[in-house]
């Protein structure tokens, strides 16, 4: 029998506002402050591990994001396989999870191939730093169900660095957003050891962009005690001499930002006479097929100026007529116990650490429980044997086998 409820529909809106943005943000948008992934990313790396084991050996792209979709994330897989080419590229992470073959877009902006063609695994850095522990020892996390509740799958990953600040983190979800900017490695490393040993004062850093950038107009000691601020980000621009004329030379651009974004723009201040200074761009990015550069492609984006412009002029015009330089919102913002939270770069180490600390309680309390019981086993065995009687015992056991 049909029940009709009558309901305000300015409260209920709200009411369904309120749930949709929840579940945005809690399981798609934010990343959880434990292991710095969305729910997207967390899935791909653990449905590559688990169910696709792409660890020693390349395998289609397609079986990767079936097995995310199929098993964990029921949504669509043009979104999966778009979540896994950032974690790919060198130019889009610090330190990429996945290992990638064939064409996984560049930094001119082009896409990457349709998952038939491209190949990926895990990189070793996401095998020992973000994996870490689970490998050997599931418990060391907590776990839930899957959408369909046919298997399980882990809230985070017990990763063994700050992965939050190291990676950094970008997503817009119901009415907040994030915008962690990726930080260089060592330093990371060297300021949590110094917050363990100085607890109690404040931590500053400063960002390290994919690419080598300029970063002015910063203050970093207040972005790092608020967890919110700006900072400008400037590409790298060299000043080459041929003679009567000079060239301008585009080295690299801001995170978030490909240099097809950028040429187009040139390309329309040209048309408009806008940069009259102009004579001739050319692309002369290379392949490091090598490996000379860190196997990284080397961007050289060339601008010809006629003779007599000022360089210096020019670029400053380039700089502030497209995106070479970039103001970035830093907004440290992530799911803390199921809620958003915005934390400062000391909050986030503090928690961090407590998070590392739990790991490795689970994961030695796992391995005293397991040593325990084979100690129990080893003196069973002992007292059967000491007991003089452990051929009627082997006798009783064959009797019973079949009970």
């Amino acid at each position: 029998m049909e029940t009709i409820i009558d309901n305000n529909i300015t409260d209920q809106y709200k009411e369904d506002v309120e749930r949709y943005s929840l579940y945005v943000n809690r399981r798609r948008a934010i990343p959880d402050v434990k292991d710095g992934l969305k729910p997207v990313q967390r899935r791909i790396v653990w449905a590559a591990f688990k169910d696709t084991k792409c660890i020693d050996t390349n395998v289609k792209s397609a079986r990767v994001y079936g097995d995310v979709i199929g098993k964990y994330h029921p949504h669509g897989d043009a979104g999966v396989y778009n979540a896994m080419k950032p974690l790919t590229n060198w130019f889009e992470i610090n330190i990429p999870l996945l290992k990638g073959k064939g064409n996984w877009g560049t930094f001119q902006g082009d896409p990457q191939s349709a998952a038939r063609y491209t190949e990926t695994r895990l990189t070793p850095f996401c095998i020992e730093a973000v994996l870490g522990k689970i490998k050997e020892v599931p418990e060391v996390v907590d776990w839930e169900n899957t959408y369909d509740e046919k298997s399980v799958e882990p809230v985070y990953l017990p990763v063994e660095l700050p992965l939050l600040l190291i990676n950094g983190a970008y997503g817009i979800g119901y009415g907040m957003s994030v915008n962690v900017p990726k930080h260089n490695i060592n330093e990371v490393i060297d300021a949590t050891i110094y917050h363990m040993q100085h607890p109690n004062e404040e931590i500053t850093l400063v960002p390290d962009t994919c690419m080598e950038c300029e970063i002015i107009e910063e203050d970093f000691d207040k972005i790092s005690r608020l967890g919110f601020g700006k900072f400008t980000v400037r590409g790298i621009v060299d000043i080459e001499n041929h003679g009567k004329r000079d060239s301008l030379v585009i080295r690299s651009v801001p995170d978030l930002t490909y240099l097809d974004t950028i040429t187009d723009k040139i390309e329309e201040l040209v048309e408009k006479k806008q940069l009259p200074q102009i004579a001739d761009v050319k692309d002369r990015s290379k392949t490091d097929k090598q490996g000379t550069n860190n196997g990284k492609d080397i961007m050289r984006y060339v601008i010809d100026l006629k003779p007599g412009s000022d360089p210096n002029f020019v670029r400053d015009l380039l700089y502030k007529n497209t995106k070479l330089q970039d103001t970035v919102s830093v907004n440290m913002e992530v799911i803390y116990n199921y809620n958003p939270l915005r934390l400062s770069y000391k909050e986030y180490l503090d928690i961090f650490i407590e998070f590392r600390k739990e790991t490795l309680i689970r994961y030695y309390n796992n391995k005293l429980k397991k040593v325990n019981t084979k100690l129990h086993q080893m003196d069973a065995y002992v007292t059967f044997l000491e007991s003089g009687k452990i051929d009627d015992i082997i006798q009783l056991i064959r009797c019973n086998k079949n009970d």
